[in-house]
């Protein structure tokens, strides 16, 4: 059919072909949906049902069953939940039992540690009390030495003591002036070891030279230990000599100490203090080194007892053995 005088070519063709691709489109979709519905099968409610269910099954190698059962989706969530649950608990109290036993095992040994503390206490206390013990004999024995009698009882009147008061005073003031310098002179004498640690290699006396096979005088004790290591002060006093070249001696040091007792540290690698400044005892003077006549590092270390004659300065060496077997 051709179109009328009254419509124009254009939209009649448009309007044709629209309602032909409607019906196209339509046909099409009846198609897809007659497909769908022989290839989808029809379900009934016991086979909705199946499908939300499984089963689990034991069975032998030979095929015979041995035992089934059927489960449902949200039964198996829930089973599969509280698996997790119980894993998750068993991790955690296994992992919180093993840490329980480090800790009982970290108690135990701390408590066996202050048994050993406690019983190193009561023996010191034992120690103490022994020593308390012999320094009161040492006294009684001092009394009787000086006043010549036994102690008196406590019960004794005052005014029988009082009398003798002044004569014996006397005797007793010489005896504490004397305790008193003995313990003054210990205090600032030389003591100990001037290194932290060490070894000797060599002692005070005559020996085999170690740069030749003759016997010669060694006059001080010879301490060996790597170099840098520090060069401590044994007693208080007043540097004398900060030398960092010395000959034979090297880089070398002498402390002027009470009593006109003198050290001499030798073979520094570096010194740490000058010339008439005053040290204490276990202050850092020098590093150990190599310095001078010295076939090692090592440190030379000599104690000796200078003349109080000051226009007549005489040192004499003394053997440094006794000196350093006391600790600093």
């Amino acid at each position: 059919m051709f179109p009328s005088t009254e419509e124009h070519p254009f939209f009649y063709f448009r309007r044709k072909f629209a309602a032909y691709w409607y019906r196209f489109r339509k046909n099409r979709e009846a198609k897809r949906g007659y497909e769908d519905r022989v290839r989808r099968p029809i379900l009934s409610r016991q086979d909705l049902g199946a499908q939300s269910l499984f089963t689990l099954l034991l069975v032998s190698h030979r095929g015979r069953r041995l035992f089934g059962i059927t489960l449902s989706y949200l039964v198996s969530y829930f089973l599969v939940g509280v698996g997790l649950m119980v894993f998750v608990f068993s991790v955690a109290a296994t992992y919180l039992y093993f840490k329980g036993m480090d800790l009982r095992e970290q108690l135990v040994e701390e408590s066996q540690q202050w048994e050993v503390n406690l019983k190193l206490i009561a023996l010191k206390n034992r120690e103490i009390r022994e020593y308390l013990r012999n320094l009161e004999a040492i006294g009684n024995e001092m009394y009787q030495t000086i006043w010549k009698e036994e102690i008196p009882s406590s019960k004794r009147a005052l005014s029988s003591l009082s009398q003798e008061f002044y004569e014996r005073t006397q005797g007793l003031l010489k005896a504490l002036r004397f305790f008193y310098a003995r313990e003054d002179a210990l205090q600032n004498m030389p003591r100990g070891m001037p290194l932290e640690s060490g070894y000797i290699t060599s002692l005070y006396g005559h020996r085999i030279s170690p740069f030749g096979f003759e016997v010669n005088f060694h006059s001080g004790i010879d301490l060996a230990n790597s170099i840098g290591t520090p060069v401590l002060a044994t007693a208080d006093g007043e540097v004398v000599t900060a030398k960092t070249e010395g000959g034979g001696y090297g880089k070398h040091v002498r402390i002027l100490h009470k009593y006109g007792l003198v050290t001499l540290y030798a073979h520094l690698q570096a010194l740490k203090v000058e010339q008439g400044q005053r040290v204490k005892r276990g202050d850092v003077i020098g590093f150990l080194g190599q310095s001078g006549n010295a076939t090692g590092p090592h440190l030379h270390y000599e104690v000796r007892l200078r003349n109080p004659d000051i226009e007549n300065v005489l040192e004499i060496t003394l053997n440094p053995w006794p000196f350093i077997k006391d600790p600093l």
